[in-house]
């Protein structure tokens, strides 16, 4: 079933903690049968709408818990958080373990402040930003920085060789 996005928009969503094109759902929509209840509809005709508010409602809150971070939850990434989600990632049993050089550099404080800038790619969109990022350092300077014994000691305590 169909329903009008813009009459229910400001029902749903925060436009407070809303970002970067990202909505963040209102936590008085706290439930699948609040979610249904402001679009007028049965759950069962709103199952796709449905599947997403349960994977994305609180998600900040969510990682915020698996990473085992302490204090209160940031809205924006700084190296505590990004170390935090590399080495769950790292200590996943997954046989492969992708992280992207990106991370590394901003862990680093090669790219400095808000991580949002340096998106390497913005999934949906056609840009000439979209896989252009260039490295502020050379491959020798990189090779001699800090963060490459950082990164060491992070994949050598995952058991990652």
């Amino acid at each position: 079933g169909r329903f009008d996005y813009h009459s229910v928009q400001d029902r749903l969503f925060d436009a407070q903690t809303s970002r970067h094109g990202r909505l963040r759902w209102l936590n008085s929509v706290d439930s699948t049968e609040k979610l249904a209840g402001i679009l007028g509809k049965r759950k069962e005709e709103i199952l796709d709408f449905v599947e997403l508010y349960e994977n994305s409602f609180q998600e900040k809150e969510k990682l915020w818990r698996q990473l085992k971070l302490k204090g209160p939850m940031r809205k924006v990434c700084d190296a505590e958080i990004l170390r935090a989600a590399l080495k769950v990632s790292l200590e996943a049993n997954s046989v492969f373990c992708v992280n992207t050089l990106i991370d590394w550099l901003y862990l680093a404080g090669i790219f400095p402040g808000d991580p949002y800038p340096y998106r390497i790619n913005t999934p949906g969109t056609v840009s000439g930003k979209n896989w252009s990022l260039t490295i502020p350092l050379s491959l020798e300077e990189l090779s001699k920085h800090k963060v490459c014994a950082e990164i060491k000691k992070l994949i050598t305590a995952s058991g990652r060789r």
